[in-house]
């Protein structure tokens, strides 16, 4: 008997180190699938013309150059983009975390009576929304159509992140709050003292979210804004990718450059500042969904 327990155990282990080693197979193999692409198009930003007009590169540069990286930054229309994209990823980000954090906390609080209430009509926005349309007529109406508050305003709050901060808001003791109370604390300081500290990892995961989210975006500018001034990088990688290299200079020294490698260096630019920051934030990604999804 116990050697056929034995035998069965040296069984399981084998199958399930097999299996373990069929699942890290599928997944370096979609993962190489998922990086073809971005390497290709990392190739073709630093490739010779020759190489990449005849359509001959795979994975590694030819004829290594940064010719059409420094075309890119050559162009006062892109840096003007790059800058609005970083200045309204900033304010977006900071008024969306003081939003989301100053709702978030009365709705986790139990002794609130209005409560349900508040937080089903949270929820419910993320299953419905006004449209575009509507949506665009409050902007129009709050009289910021055009200017770089309609960069930030319309979108400010997400539904969805504030339920993330209520449940993770909620996972604090009690104990903490009633102990600050008998301090004096006011609730502005329970929230600034002890809720916020608490709470950095899923704090720093929703900042995360704001950041990639408004750095992506570029919708409500196509939308919300008619001037070049107002143009973020990705509307301005999408003019180039809808209109070569036509949307980077003008006529006269657009052919300086071939269109794919002027379109590849710049969505290599464009999405560098996001790869940049993610490694250092990459620790709290999991940890603050798994905080602020413990309870319902």
């Amino acid at each position: 008997m116990v050697k056929e327990k034995e035998s069965t155990k040296v069984k399981k282990g084998t199958e399930e180190k097999a299996v373990t080693a069929v699942a890290y197979i599928v997944v370096i193999l979609l993962s190489l699938l998922c990086l073809f692409p971005f390497m290709r198009v990392i190739s073709q930003a630093f490739s010779s013309d020759v190489y990449v007009q005849s359509g001959n590169i795979i994975l590694l540069p030819k004829g290594f150059t940064l010719k059409h990286i420094k075309f890119v930054f050559g162009s006062a229309a892109f840096l003007r983009s790059l800058w609005i994209s970083v200045a309204s990823t900033i304010v977006f980000t900071f008024v969306a975390m003081v939003l989301t954090t100053i709702t978030a906390y009365p709705l986790s609080r139990s002794d609130l009576a209005a409560r349900r209430p508040l937080t089903l009509f949270i929820v419910f926005t993320m299953l419905f929304n006004g449209g575009i349309v509507p949506t665009y007529l409050v902007v129009k109406q709050l009289g910021i159509l055009d200017t770089f508050a309609a960069l930030i305003i319309p979108q400010a709050i997400s539904a969805y992140n504030t339920i993330i901060l209520i449940t993770s808001f909620r996972n604090i003791p009690k104990e903490y709050e009633d102990a600050a109370k008998v301090d004096g604390a006011s609730q502005f300081k329970i929230l600034y003292k002890i809720m916020v500290p608490l709470n950095k990892p899923s704090l720093v995961v929703i900042l995360l979210f704001y950041a990639v989210f408004r750095w992506n975006t570029w919708f409500d500018a196509l939308i919300y804004t008619n001037s070049k001034e107002l143009q973020t990088v990705q509307l301005f990688v999408k003019n180039v990718i809808a209109q070569g290299t036509n949307a980077i200079a003008n006529g006269a020294v657009a052919g300086r450059s071939p269109t794919t490698a002027v379109k590849s260096a710049t969505v290599i630019i464009a999405i560098m500042p996001i790869l940049v920051v993610y490694p250092f934030v990459q620790k709290y990604f999991v940890k603050g969904v798994m905080i602020g999804g413990i309870k319902g």
